[in-house]
C-alpha cells in the first residue's frame, strides 16, 4: 500500500518533446545510378497469352509455371526454357490456379466449376496415385453424393490423354472465387 501511495503522490515530470526532422530519422539513400549493376532489362520472358493474365502458380520444385488468362486459356510453361508444354481452353471465367505437389494435380477454379487436371508429363512424377485408384472410380460409380447444388463429372480416356482433365465439379448456384490446397494435400 505504501509503495502505491508513493507512486500516486509522486511529482510527475513534464518531459520536453524532442524536435526531430525527417532528415534526422531517415538515412541518406544513394542515387539509383550509384546502385548499378542491377537488372535493367527483362531476363526471362514467358510468351503465349493474348489476354490479361489473372492467375499464376509455380510448382514447389520450380520446374513449371501455370498461368490463366481472361479468355479462359491455361498455359503450362517449362520454367527453364520458357516453352509452353501444355495449353488448354476453358469456356468458364478462370479465377485462380493452384498446384498440389502431393497429388501432382493442377486445379483451375472458375466461376461455376473446378477442374482437376494432370498433364501427361506430370504422370511420371506420381508415386502413389490415389486419383486413378480411388477418386475417379468412386465418382464413376456414383459413390459421391451429388445433389442439386453441385455435380461431379469424369472425362473419357481420350480427354485425359489429350488435355489431362481428370474430373471436375460444377456448381448450379453461386460462384466460386478461389480454391487453395492445404500444404498436406488436403482441400
Amino acid at each position: 500500500y505504501e509503495r502505491l501511495n508513493d507512486i500516486f503522490q509522486s511529482i510527475r515530470l513534464i518531459r520536453k518533446k524532442n524536435d526531430l526532422t525527417e532528415e534526422d530519422i531517415l538515412p541518406k539513400l544513394p542515387k539509383p545510378e550509384e546502385l548499378k549493376p542491377f537488372p535493367s532489362k527483362d531476363n526471362v520472358i514467358f510468351k503465349g497469352h493474348d489476354n490479361t493474365i489473372i492467375s499464376l502458380c509455380i510448382d514447389d520444385s520450380g520446374d513449371y509455371l501455370f498461368s490463366g488468362d481472361l479468355a479462359g486459356f491455361v498455359h503450362i510453361y517449362d520454367s527453364k526454357t520458357t516453352k509452353i508444354l501444355h495449353k488448354i481452353h476453358f469456356k468458364d471465367n478462370i479465377k485462380s490456379i493452384e498446384f498440389s505437389s502431393i497429388l501432382q494435380i493442377i486445379t483451375i477454379c472458375c466461376e461455376e466449376s473446378i477442374y482437376f487436371l494432370r498433364p501427361i508429363f506430370l504422370e511420371k512424377r506420381v508415386k502413389n496415385d490415389i486419383i486413378h485408384s480411388n477418386i475417379i472410380p468412386n465418382i464413376e460409380s456414383k459413390n459421391f453424393d451429388s445433389n442439386k447444388i453441385y455435380k461431379w463429372k469424369t472425362y473419357d480416356k481420350h480427354s485425359i490423354q489429350k488435355n489431362g482433365l481428370l474430373f471436375s465439379i460444377h456448381w448450379n448456384e453461386g460462384s466460386l472465387l478461389n480454391f487453395q490446397w492445404h500444404h498436406k494435400g488436403d482441400f
